[in-house]
């Protein structure tokens, strides 16, 4: 079982790709994930403020993350 944790989920794609990720969201949660954090496009997650799950979503394009795609950028 996993620990309770934060997890960090990148998915930056659009509608559909959201609404897709959610059954790992709901699965993470019930393996005991204390803390979701989504890297994706906000506008694409505006729904979930009806869902249970109390997702996080931070904006991929924000300055921020740009440490993800370079490895000499420590986060």
């Amino acid at each position: 079982m996993l620990q309770p944790s934060k997890i960090l989920v990148v998915r930056p794609g659009a509608l559909g790709d959201a609404l897709l990720t959610l059954p790992v969201l709901r699965a993470l949660r019930k393996r005991g994930a204390t803390s979701l954090l989504v890297l994706g496009q906000p506008s694409s997650w505006a729904f979930r403020r009806n869902l249970p799950e109390k997702v996080q979503v931070a904006d991929f394009g924000a300055p921020e993350w740009m440490g993800l795609a370079s490895p000499a950028v420590p986060l």
